[in-house]
């Protein structure tokens, strides 16, 4: 792998721990999807094993379970389009305190549509199509 690639994944995972995020890993000669709660910069990812013990990969070793944009409902894209408009507002608010302030150094806020993206396990980034995850079964986050 190569390490942007290892850094990508890296920060994708991290992004998306809050959210349960899943990896397929062959793992104690078993293929088996893992939820994880850390990863380190070095890219060492932390999870229980089935024995009940804390085990440990690294993000080399591993592909990230994502939903393809393409499979998100009528419904889903609502509820983004709500999260987003509020990255529309802040931006906007933002912009306008920038223009009255004596110096430009606030940032515009992008982060909601972001993180519903990052909740619901879409894959924004294109990373099923670099290898480095794979489609998420219907089922997998539902449990």
């Amino acid at each position: 792998m190569e390490q942007e690639d290892k850094e990508l994944l890296i920060k994708e995972i991290s992004a998306r721990l809050p959210y349960g995020v899943k990896v397929w890993t062959r793992f104690k000669d078993k293929e088996v999807p893992l939820t994880i709660f850390s990863i380190n910069a070095n890219g060492w990812i932390y999870f229980w094993g089935t024995d009940g013990h804390l085990d440990y990969i690294n993000v080399t070793d591993c592909r990230l379970y994502l939903r393809p944009m393409l499979s998100m409902t009528e419904e889903e894209l609502v509820e983004y389009e709500k999260a987003n408009d509020l990255d529309t507002l802040d931006s906007s608010e933002t912009l306008r305190e920038n223009m009255k302030a004596e110096r430009r150094v606030r940032i515009s806020k992008w982060y909601h549509g972001t993180d519903w993206f990052n909740a619901h396990h879409f894959d924004y980034r294109d990373l099923i199509e670099k290898g480095l995850a794979l489609v998420a079964s219907k089922d997998i986050y539902n449990g």
